[in-house]
C-alpha cells in the first residue's frame, strides 16, 4: 500500500471519527504526498 492510499484512508477515518485535528494533519500529509484534490474530496465523502 502506498503513502497516497494510506493518506486517503486516514482522511476518511478522520472524517468518520469527526476528529478535526486528525483531518487537518492527514490533509497536509496527503498534499505532501501529491494526492489530487478530487481523490481527497472522494475520501471525505466516503468517510
Amino acid at each position: 500500500m502506498n503513502d497516497q492510499l494510506k493518506d486517503l484512508i486516514a482522511i476518511g477515518s478522520s472524517v468518520a471519527a469527526n476528529c478535526q485535528p486528525c483531518i487537518q494533519y492527514h490533509l497536509g500529509k496527503a498534499k505532501e504526498h501529491g494526492v489530487n484534490r478530487e481523490d481527497i474530496i472522494e475520501a471525505i465523502k466516503v468517510g
